[in-house]
């Protein structure tokens, strides 16, 4: 009974599955002659979500700080690359600021940020443009309102759509392989190795999203293979041209990735959400026929989705990972039903449960996640004094490092200002991505050595919380170790409190300090 309870609870992620089952059973409750009035009430529902999130998207945009932990990092290795330093660093660097994001990721940043003022507006454009262009076109290229709808099994998971990191590259990337596919350019495949290498510039798994459509549209040619392959190499290779950027170093910490392992819990969600995500794909196989050579390739595109699935499944991943495979799915959906007649009838469960999935992004996904967030005045007017508090700092302490105390309430939040602080004195500790290479083995000596040093003078720290308190989110165990804790409270003393932060100051001769340091260090 608990596993039969634990396996229904799948059901309800994200509002999926529940949705096309209670379409199912519509189905069977609604006449066939009613079809016509489903779509004519679906239509509209499918717009007004995707308007919706497009919405949400603009409003996000404008909210004062990040709300994933992760953007700022994002944003934060994009400075210091800016400024001079490495994208990739040594996995003994003080900042710990490497992740295993492809430099793509920071060139999307990079003239964006150079034009703009705000780190944290400016960081989040790109990807808020590019979510809305690659549904617009989406919409544009399909045909079938019902593959339309089929792009709304995107629409639960809001946020990720439009954050900094890579998926919102990767929904747009994948929305122009749809378009190349459908307008057949002599150069078709040379085109979608270049897409390829853009992705798997983004994250090293990335050509998995553009290679099924080789697959399945490209032919097999050795030359059309050549060629796909030689636009993949050499877009992905030139993204490591730039001095800051070790293809050497790169490769060190897509290593650690090895280290993490595959969670069982994330793989199983993986594995739910592209069974729900392939059932109304299947069901048009009853009005198709398929061919030998077809079968090979549906076979094969459903094995590299599996792959993905697996390569979401290591701690700290998860579902997220198949948001582009829902944009695949919804272009091959769109061509098996350009096979079919009559698609109303047939296909009544899908569309009703697809509405209903429209209705929950409407109605649920608004309340759920934005409650407390981007919706509330009160804190979009709390985070607007932090900033403002945090930029008046930087000014009356130079080179001011954040500091961390734990996760409780708004304090890690907080800490997610620290692109405000960034200079080329002061390129900040990178605390989730410390989290990554913690989790891989690698110690924080570095960093209780920079604390030894007073390396920085200043460093600032939300008011409530022990400072350096914080758990490691894959561990829940202590991120930082004693040592640090105690570097950090014998060198330094409470400054200045402020309503948000409280900045601290070296107790010693900075300078003195540093030379000691720096021969423990080379000890």
């Amino acid at each position: 009974m608990a596993s039969l309870k634990h396996y229904l609870l799948f059901l309800g992620m994200y509002g999926v599955g529940i949705s096309l089952v209670l379409g199912w059973v519509a189905s069977w409750l609604i006449p066939n002659r009613y079809a016509r009035h489903i779509d004519t009430l679906a239509k509209p529902l499918t717009y007004a979500a995707f308007i919706f999130t497009a919405a949400c998207s603009v409003l996000y945009l404008f909210y004062p700080n990040f709300i994933d932990h992760l953007e700022p990092t994002i944003t934060q290795i994009t400075l210091i690359w800016m400024q001079g330093g490495d994208l990739y660093p040594p996995m003994d660097a003080p900042s710990m600021h490497g992740l295993l994001y492809g430099p793509a990721l920071y060139w999307v940043q990079f003239p964006f940020l150079a034009l703009s003022s705000d780190p944290i507006l400016s960081s989040k454009l790109p990807s808020v443009i590019a979510f809305n262009i690659a549904w617009c076109l989406l919409f544009f290229t399909y045909k079938n309102s019902l593959a339309k709808a089929y792009l709304l099994l995107l629409l639960p998971f809001n946020l990720i759509l439009f954050w900094n990191r890579a998926e919102p590259y990767f929904v747009l990337l994948v929305a122009l392989a749809a378009l190349i596919v459908e307008r057949q350019p002599t150069h078709k495949a040379l085109l979608l190795g270049v897409l390829a290498g853009l992705a798997s510039s983004l994250k090293a798994h990335g050509i998995l999203y553009i290679l099924p459509f080789l697959i399945f549209f490209g032919g097999h040619s050795l030359r059309t293979v050549a060629q796909f392959v030689v636009a993949f190499v050499v877009v992905c290779l030139s993204f490591f041209i730039d001095g800051g950027t070790s293809l050497l170093q790169y490769f060190e910490y897509l290593k650690l990735a090895t280290k993490h392992g595959i969670s069982f819990a994330y793989l199983e969600k993986n594995l739910f959400f592209l069974l729900f995500a392939w059932i109304p794909i299947a069901l048009t196989f009853r009005c198709t026929t398929v061919s030998r050579y077809e079968a090979y390739r549906w076979t094969g595109v459903v094995l590299i989705e599996i792959l993905v699935a697996i390569a979401g499944s290591k701690p700290g991943a998860g579902v997220h990972h198949l948001i582009p495979i829902v944009v695949l799915n919804s272009y091959l959906y769109e061509i098996q039903l350009r096979k079919i007649e009559n698609i109303e009838a047939k296909f009544l469960g899908i569309k009703i449960g697809l509405a209903i999935l429209a209705l929950y992004v409407l109605s649920f996904v608004w309340k759920n996640i934005y409650d407390s967030e981007i919706k509330s005045v009160s804190t979009i007017e709390s985070q607007r004094q932090a900033t403002l508090e945090i930029q008046k700092f930087a000014k009356e302490y130079p080179s001011l490092l954040m500091g961390i105390t734990d996760k409780e309430n708004d304090n890690y939040n907080l800490t997610f200002l620290r692109p405000y602080l960034i200079t080329s004195a002061a390129p900040q500790f990178e605390y989730a991505g410390f989290m990554d290479l913690s989790y891989s083995g690698i110690s924080d000596k570095p960093f209780v050595a920079f604390l030894n040093g007073c390396q920085n003078k200043f460093i600032a720290t939300p008011n409530h919380g022990i400072p350096f308190s914080i758990v490691n989110f894959y561990t829940n165990e202590p991120l930082f170790s004693v040592d640090a804790q105690s570097a950090f409270r014998d060198h330094y003393k409470a400054r200045h409190r402020g309503e948000f932060f409280t900045v601290y100051e070296c107790k010693e001769s900075n300078l003195e300090l540093h030379e000691r340091a720096l021969k423990t260090w080379k000890n």
